[in-house]
């Protein structure tokens, strides 16, 4: 591992007693801190897209290796998901962990943690190697900091947490490598150093082909590096011949994967340089770009004091970065380079790039951010003071100052405390999946070997729970159910209910669901109910099939008052009516909301969103009830207005997933819209569809 470590200036081999004690810190201290932070994670199981994995892994260790076979000659994920991959180093991966841990969940997601505390090893050693300073406490620090804030960085909750997402661990694992390695080559040329870089660089592109950034790297690495960290002096031939040694092994990368994928770039969609062009203005999505500062669930509260600070943080690495433009030519080099190298890694995701509330696509900055932790680590950890008075700069002389060390030191040790607090509540929904699959597959489980039931029907099968996957597709859920998960094959006892194609995900055709049921009445039905977290005996609820309220109440100070006028409410009102009983949903076609009043400068029958409570109310971290269709004022006769002035809205749920599937409805309610108007609410009933 001597390649690690070198002093600027030196060619040497020879590693120090403490660079080999602080090499043995730094792999220490990343392996406590990955699992220190992510140990609630070895408890998580398989997920989604883990049971793909698991058939031929366990063939493989059974003597069957053709299911493996088809993922070295083939598309990897079987194309599914609609993904065109070749990755056959994370096939290989999951047979070593199912020798190592056969079907253990724990050993494969340790293995992750392994893999990614290496990957901030890397991040320091890059860090150590980028720096052009004598001092080896100014590199062993700011070799920590890289490695600290890349351990921390939110957003690599979904590629550490998720087994399968060892596609960016092992990617990037063996690109920092492999990268590293060069570097090192450069310093000494030792040959040995070329030749395990390049082995890198193939073990990274059969991970994740994310990797096919590297050469580009590696070329601008030639023209900005070489005189900044005191690399051997080469020929512009020899140099050409190094790059085109990387060309050449993805070039042959390419071609093998052609050969057996049918395209070029793959991934998903399509795959030309004019797909690549019009989508590259991915790359400018505002929301993304703000969850890379600071990337948080938000599906989960988090104290908005933690933006606040990060951001505050932000703006100190922006005057540090200004401070640091005072420096030598050859050191600003060392932060273009270390900059274009994170922008650069990214650009293979330009079919997909798009960072979600829920974090679903973080992974797609793994590989950048070890750039970009690399880079804040070379900004804000302070350099020596003999490195102002060697260079003879007045600006460094300031750059060097106490208020700028303490400055960036109090920014570095600030962003990594926000960044803590917002990993540990993006860990939370991974954590929790887990436990909801244990729950899921243990009553699938106990149904499955219950011989007096003969088929089980599946509704609201969760996909994912707040951006971590779950189960979500028929073919997921078979394979949960078959060896070598279980000892027979359950699986087609099971089924999920096949729903007709629809545009809206929060509808379900009520009379698709209301036939599919009547026809299959002897299968147990079983429904997921996402508030309570578990699966519920499903049948057709048997609540009252018709309701009329005309006591209506709202929420004041905290405590429920009548609410039987509303006067120019200033923001939302919401407005709850009181049912004697739970009313079923199936038998209600439409709700009539009747009032009277002034309400010419606001157009209420738009605006009015029917609101209610069911018995297996699902969770939602913003409110407790279910928001269903806005209504639509009913017209009346000339001769229908003289006899009554009052007016009606009507609303119409009954194709509501929430509406239809949580059981009977409890309590029933109206959002009315802020506005200049008088109304006096008369009565809420049901009625049969106009």
């Amino acid at each position: 591992m001597s390649f690690f470590f070198q002093t600027a200036g030196s060619d040497s081999t020879q590693l120090s007693r403490r660079q080999l004690s602080f090499l043995a810190v730094s792999l220490l201290f990343c392996l406590a801190l990955t699992f220190a932070l992510y140990s609630s994670t070895l408890q998580v199981g398989f997920l989604l897209d883990d049971f793909v994995h698991l058939d031929y892994s366990t063939n493989a260790n059974n003597g069957d290796f053709s299911g493996l076979v088809r993922t070295f000659s083939g598309n990897w994920s079987g194309q599914a998901d609609g993904l065109t991959s070749f990755r056959p180093g994370i096939s290989l991966s999951y047979v070593v962990d199912h020798f190592l841990y056969r079907l253990n969940p724990v050993g494969y997601h340790a293995t992750n943690l392994l893999v990614f505390a290496f990957c901030a090893f890397f991040c320091a050693t890059l860090a150590y190697q980028l720096l052009d300073s004598n001092s080896f406490k100014q590199r062993a620090a700011t070799a920590f900091a890289a490695a600290l804030l890349f351990l921390v960085f939110p957003l690599h909750v979904e590629s550490v947490s998720w087994i399968v997402g060892r596609v960016d661990l092992f990617c990037t694992v063996f690109y920092l490598a492999s990268l590293s390695l060069y570097f090192r080559f450069r310093k000494t040329g030792g040959s040995g150093y070329f030749a395990s870089s390049l082995i890198a660089f193939f073990l990274s592109l059969i991970s994740k082909e994310m990797a096919v950034t590297l050469p580009v790297v590696i070329a601008m690495a030639e023209l900005l590096l070489p005189d900044s960290l005191g690399w051997i002096k080469l020929s512009i031939k020899r140099r050409a011949v190094y790059f085109a040694s990387y060309m050449a092994l993805l070039a042959g990368f390419a071609v093998l994967r052609t050969a057996l994928l049918g395209t070029l770039v793959g991934g998903y969609g399509g795959g030309n340089i004019r797909d690549f062009i019009h989508s590259l203005r991915r790359f400018l999505d505002i929301a993304t770009l703000k969850k890379i500062l600071f990337g948080t669930n938000e599906e989960q509260t988090l104290a908005p004091v933690f933006a606040q600070i990060a951001y505050a943080n932000w703006l100190v690495v922006l005057l540090c970065v200004v401070v640091r433009m005072f420096q030598p030519i050859k050191r600003l080099r060392i932060f273009a380079f270390v900059a274009a190298w994170a922008v650069i890694s990214v650009l293979p995701t330009f079919q997909i790039w798009q960072i979600s509330p829920n974090l679903v696509g973080s992974r797609l900055f793994f590989l950048g951010s070890a750039g970009l932790c690399i880079l804040l680590a070379l900004i804000l950890v302070p350099a020596v003071k003999k490195l102002a008075k060697a260079d003879g700069s007045k600006p460094l002389s300031i750059l060097q100052s106490r208020p700028m060390h303490i400055l960036g030191c109090g920014a570095l040790v600030s962003l990594a405390i926000t960044w803590v607090a917002a990993l540990h509540h993006n860990l939370y929904p991974w954590v929790d999946a887990g436990k909801q699959m244990k729950v899921l597959y243990s009553r699938l489980l106990e149904l499955a070997k219950d011989n007096s039931v003969d088929s089980v029907v599946l509704i609201n099968l969760p996909q994912d729970f707040q951006g971590s996957g779950m189960v979500g597709s028929e073919e997921i859920l078979h394979r949960m159910l078959r060896p070598p998960v279980t000892d027979i094959d359950y699986s087609k006892k099971f089924s999920k209910l096949k729903e007709p194609a629809s545009t809206e995900p929060r509808t379900i055709d009520y009379a698709f669901l209301k036939q599919a049921y009547e026809s299959n009445k002897s299968a147990h039905w079983l429904f997921w109910a996402t508030g309570e977290k578990r699966w519920i005996d499903w049948s057709i609820p048997n609540g009252a099939s018709n309701f009329s309220s005309k006591e209506f109440v709202t929420l004041k100070r905290k405590k429920l008052v009548d609410c039987q006028k509303v006067e120019n409410p200033s923001y939302d009102r919401i407005v709850w009516s009181k049912l004697n009983k739970p009313i079923n949903p199936f038998a209600i076609k439409a709700i009539e909301l009747t009032f009277d009043g002034q309400f010419s400068d606001v157009d209420l029958g738009n605006k009015v969103q029917l609101l209610w409570r069911s018995e297996h109310q699902p969770q939602n971290n913003w409110f407790d009830y279910c928001e269903g269709p806005p209504g639509h004022l009913a017209e009346k006769s000339a001769s229908e207005s003289l006899v009554d002035s009052s007016h009606s809205i009507i609303f119409r749920p009954n194709n509501y997933r929430n509406w239809l599937l949580n059981g009977n409805v409890v309590e029933l309610g109206f959002k009315l819209p802020p506005g200049s108007y008088s109304i006096r609410l008369l009565e809420l009933k049901s009625v049969e569809a106009p």
